[in-house]
């Protein structure tokens, strides 16, 4: 029914309905998630979305395990070992896999640059990337990784990992914390591991569903 055809009544309860549903889209537009609930759900909420950027990952993660000369020896949960260098090209939990993975699927969600890929949570505050990352604590462990694992040998990650410095180091360099000044540091070229003779742990930061404090260092 056209509104110049309602009557009185109707046109009054048509406004009403028209409010309310303002309403609704103004506090469901407002309303920022928790950091658990985003990333538990990104997922299952965009597959579309989930399946282009674990589709990136692999190609990243194998271009940048050519060019390493890495070869996978495992056979596990069954699998051949050509099917598990191709779904773990760098390994399954290796900590130069997983940095491989905050680099590439960090800048791919940043590069794309919708609320989808890039949004707000709470609990902890801050941002989250591709429905994984704090863009802001990725910097120590992953300037770390570099120099442990010499993964600037692939010229692939080297051009992934310094386009994500810049990007990071304008957006959260003036911040005090550890993972802005380890990254400005790796762009001069003053970063230098603690102990150059042993290879220290490296700490996993900067993902949401680690409960990573955003401002906080390594």
């Amino acid at each position: 029914m056209k509104i110049s055809e309602m009557t009185p009544e109707q046109k009054r309860e048509y406004n009403r309905e028209q409010k309310r549903k303002s309403r609704a889209n103004q506090k469901a537009a407002a309303y920022v998630p928790t950091a658990d609930e985003w990333t538990w759900n990104w997922d299952d909420s965009f597959p579309e979305e989930a399946a282009e950027v674990r589709k990136y990952e692999k190609q990243v993660g194998k271009k940048v395990a050519e060019e390493l000369g890495r070869i996978s020896t495992f056979q596990t949960y069954g699998w051949s070992r050509e099917r598990f260098a191709e779904e773990f090209p760098l390994g399954c939990g290796t900590p130069e896999a997983y940095a491989v993975d905050q680099v590439a699927r960090t800048l791919f969600g940043i590069k794309k640059n919708t609320s989808v890929w890039v949004h707000e949570v709470a609990d902890p505050d801050g941002v989250i990337v591709a429905g994984t990352y704090f863009p802001e604590a990725l910097g120590s462990n992953i300037v770390q990784a570099v120099h442990l694992y010499g993964l600037e040998k692939s010229q692939t990650f080297a051009t992934l990992y310094r386009v994500l410095l810049q990007i990071l180091d304008k957006r959260y360099g003036k911040e005090l914390t550890e993972h802005a000044k380890d990254i400005r540091a790796e762009l001069t070229g003053e970063y230098a591991l603690a102990s150059p003779e042993t290879k220290p742990e490296l700490h996993i930061s900067g993902h949401a569903t680690a409960h990573a404090n955003p401002g906080g260092g390594t």
